[in-house]
């Protein structure tokens, strides 16, 4: 696999993950990110070319790119009472702040377990995803309601 592969794995963002995203259109250059983060003589490269320490700083590249891309993008509708708020790229850690149109006290304790569990598998059965976890990436969720009280956090690092 050549390493345009793998950044334009690490641009797949989260609204795969929530599986819902019925009106999301995200705009994405996903060269603008390899551009940004891997030379040009290297863009053809294999990955295991690449030392750890190289692809870990290419991943981050990638994260932050796809975090400057995304953002002024935001919010994101996905459904009747979720949007995508924020997005953040911390090192190999991309996260994203949902706020769902509820209040906290109107939701039972299995929501996390049902979060938990559907974020993780839509994470687990997108190829490009598991790619960028491969390359020692995570997705990190926060959902919120509509007092900017929390949720539910979790971080998708392996399947």
């Amino acid at each position: 696999m050549k390493y345009l592969s793998a950044a334009s794995a690490v641009l797949a963002l989260g609204l795969a993950a929530q599986g819902q995203a019925q009106e999301a259109e995200v705009q994405l250059d996903e060269q603008l990110a390899v551009d940004a983060c891997i030379a040009p003589e290297d863009q053809q490269r294999d990955m295991s070319e690449f030392s750890r320490e190289q692809r870990d700083a290419i991943l981050a590249c990638s994260f932050k790119e796809a975090e400057r891309q995304l953002a002024p993008q935001l919010p994101l509708q996905l459904d009747d009472v979720t949007q995508i708020v924020a997005v953040s790229a911390d090192g190999l850690v991309f996260s994203y702040r949902y706020a769902i149109d509820i209040e906290t006290a109107d939701v039972g304790a299995e929501a996390a377990s049902f979060l938990s569990e559907a974020t993780r598998e839509n994470v687990c059965n997108d190829p490009d995803m598991l790619a960028t976890m491969q390359e020692g990436g995570s997705f990190a969720y926060a959902w919120y309601d509509n007092s900017d009280k929390l949720i539910h956090r979790m971080t998708v690092s392996t399947c």
